[in-house]
């Protein structure tokens, strides 16, 4: 946890003076706990961690990455740490149950503006781990535990490595890392399935592990690889369209639900299922329109990659003037 008072944590969000450090330290630990360690990995949290904590105050750091970083995900923490904390922050648990507080002076706001300022406070803190993420990335030098750990290197190991490179292909992502992040499982199950089975699996295998070696990539390979990417952007969020649709929960799997009275609804709706489906169609689409050209041009320049025309699996096409490369059907929600 990047705080150790609530005056430290008031410089970052906007809170009262009612409000006691203890309320908020649960939420601030459930924040690096849930959603900064599976970013950046346990070691590495936990040595940013123990870098702010012998410091006697933020400004104490000694300047450099690590201060630098830290400040960004003292933003990032305090809000969300605040959005986390809002929910329950607006109601009383005792003995008797669960009640509100009001008064002559003060009563509790209005859920849609309990809403509101819960969205405002995930939208800054989201943002801020964006800003965090980039600036490790961009200095991975000094972050050694974190380009040592799984979470790093599952995003170096992509045929599509980072949220910008994603962004060129599907611009509705805007850069965001979290939304990235959220796609990485989705992206593997497509590059397992539909990209290796272009590839097919000795070629597949061996450009995997030029990337996690980080060893050069020819100019053949590169150009492969660029003809990879549009290929797997599209279909992941084809596919995500419906596999994020939903939450898997406890309680089985949730979806988003709008009814009720304009107190207690959220504001927010869901796109309709027919423009979500309509959507997921034309990605789909594109994307195997994409795969037809990755095959056309692999066949064309197979003379470069002996493991594709060696792979026990390699059946050379009878005619491949036929894929069509035609024009795509790009789709913009």
């Amino acid at each position: 946890m990047f705080f150790k008072d609530i005056e430290d944590f008031r410089k970052y969000v906007g809170v009262n003076a009612g409000m006691e450090f203890d309320q908020i330290v649960p939420h601030l630990n459930e924040v690096d706990r849930t959603i900064i360690k599976p970013l950046i990995g346990a070691d590495q949290l936990d040595d940013l961690n123990e870098h702010f904590q012998d410091a006697t105050t933020f400004d104490d750091l000694e300047d450099g990455s690590y201060k630098s970083v830290i400040n960004i995900l003292r933003t990032a923490t305090a809000n969300l740490g605040l959005a986390k904390w809002l929910p329950i922050g607006q109601v009383m648990i005792d003995g008797s149950g669960v009640g509100i507080s009001s008064s002559a002076n003060r009563k509790t706001a209005f859920h849609w503006q309990i809403k509101q300022v819960e969205e405002a406070s995930y939208t800054a803190g989201y943002d801020a781990l964006d800003e965090a993420l980039r600036f490790m990335v961009n200095n991975i030098g000094d972050f050694g535990l974190y380009q040592a750990s799984d979470e790093y290197r599952e995003r170096v190991t992509m045929f599509v490595p980072s949220a910008k490179e994603f962004t060129k292909y599907f611009r509705q992502l805007n850069n965001s890392m979290i939304n990235f992040t959220k796609l990485l499982s989705i992206m593997r199950k497509v590059e397992d399935t539909d990209i290796k089975s272009v590839l097919l699996d000795d070629l597949f295998d061996e450009l995997k592990e030029k990337l996690e070696e980080g060893t050069g990539l020819s100019a053949p390979e590169t150009a492969l690889i660029e003809k990879i990417k549009p290929a797997v952007v599209n279909l992941t969020i084809s596919r995500s369209i419906n596999e994020l649709a939903a939450r898997l929960t406890p309680q089985g799997y949730l979806v988003f639900d709008n009814t009720g009275s304009t107190d207690t609804i959220d504001k927010f709706k869901n796109a309709g299922i027919e423009d979500l489906r309509r959507m997921s169609n034309h990605l789909k689409k594109d994307g195997d329109v994409y795969l037809g050209i990755l095959k056309s041009w692999l066949e064309t320049n197979k003379a470069e990659f002996p493991a594709y025309t060696n792979d026990a699996g390699y059946e050379a096409p009878e005619d491949i003037s036929n894929v069509n490369n035609g024009d795509l059907n790009f789709f913009v929600g």
